[in-house]
């Protein structure tokens, strides 16, 4: 990736990345991702789901790529900054739009979109929008009609991740809710960051020693092919996407 002077970067802008479901299904499968001028392969940005693989891949059919790479390779050159700074912010725009409780027509600018009506109030909940039978631990008839009849407040959003990527270093968490991306990496290359659960395993029992700190370090942050860590810790703290990968 290319890296600017200091002097040239926009530190008050925070970019976003459009991450279409077609990509991180051909990161799973270790296929290739082809890139492409927008101007002459329009109307990738306004489409998802169903619709944006169709269009893609029709658009490699007939050969209008301007690059084709390794879809593993760009993502995990798109993870490593995202480690640093936090940034680029990742918005998926396939699953989320279609199971949003409000019905969703379109995408547009990568910052709004356009509201219908709402799910909720034809009855449909979560577990319906992801072809699930919930048990019958909870009544989701009367629920609907609850719902039918009174409405919802508060319903979109009830979770509270911590609100930046500093906030919860300072606090010794991790950001937001997913794995930690990283056992050992660097803030903004200037704060090191160490995922203080394995710090506490390893000095525990009696591992933790600066050459397995540097051997870490030589691992991005991985602990998979560090011999003198036990398996048990190794599978414990497999971090983001070891989970897909092999390392």
């Amino acid at each position: 990736m290319l890296f600017l002077q200091e002097e040239h970067r926009a530190r008050d802008l925070f970019y976003a990345i459009w991450v279409p479901d077609l990509f991180m299904k051909r990161v799973e499968s270790n296929r290739e991702w082809s890139l492409f001028c927008p101007n002459e392969a329009p109307g990738l940005g306004d489409c998802w789901g169903e619709d944006f693989e169709n269009l893609y891949t029709q658009y490699e059919r007939k050969g209008k790529a301007k690059k084709v790479v390794s879809a593993q390779n760009l993502w995990f050159e798109i993870l490593k900054p995202q480690i640093e700074t936090g940034t680029p912010y990742m918005l998926f725009k396939g699953v989320p739009i279609e199971s949003h409780p409000s019905k969703l027509v379109g995408s547009r600018g990568s910052n709004n979109r356009y509201f219908d009506f709402d799910k909720l109030a034809e009855g449909i909940l979560q577990p319906d929008m992801w072809g699930v039978t919930p048990s019958n631990q909870w009544d989701w008839n009367a629920l609907r009609g609850i719902i039918s009849k009174n409405g919802v407040r508060n319903s979109l959003d009830l979770v509270a991740p911590m609100p930046t990527a500093s906030t919860s270093q300072i606090l010794g968490n991790n950001e937001c809710f997913e794995p930690y991306t990283s056992n050992i990496y660097s803030r903004r290359s200037e704060f090191g960051v160490v995922n203080k659960h394995l710090l506490n395993d390893l000095t525990e029992m009696g591992l933790w020693s600066p050459a397995v700190k540097n051997q870490i370090i030589y691992e991005n942050g991985s602990v998979q092919k560090i011999p003198t860590i036990p398996a048990e810790l190794k599978d414990i703290y497999k971090y983001g996407f070891s989970f897909l990968f092999s390392q």
